[in-house]
């Protein structure tokens, strides 16, 4: 996804190498909606303001 979007930056091929950093996970934000709290940004969302952050202060 941020290859395809953002193909000017260098990136990893493997996150890590550490055993039982590949375990999958999910969250159930049910409870969070049912107390009123806005829904969570998707995955796209989220990189898209990170990367943006990042450009905007000079990182990338």
């Amino acid at each position: 996804m941020l290859r395809a979007k953002y193909p000017s930056y260098p990136y990893e091929n493997k996150c890590s190498s550490q055993e039982g950093d590949n375990i999958p996970h999910s969250m159930d934000t049910t409870k969070i909606a049912q107390l009123g709290l806005p829904p969570f940004k998707t995955h796209e969302q989220m990189f898209d303001d990170c990367i943006r952050s990042l450009q905007e202060k000079g990182f990338l």
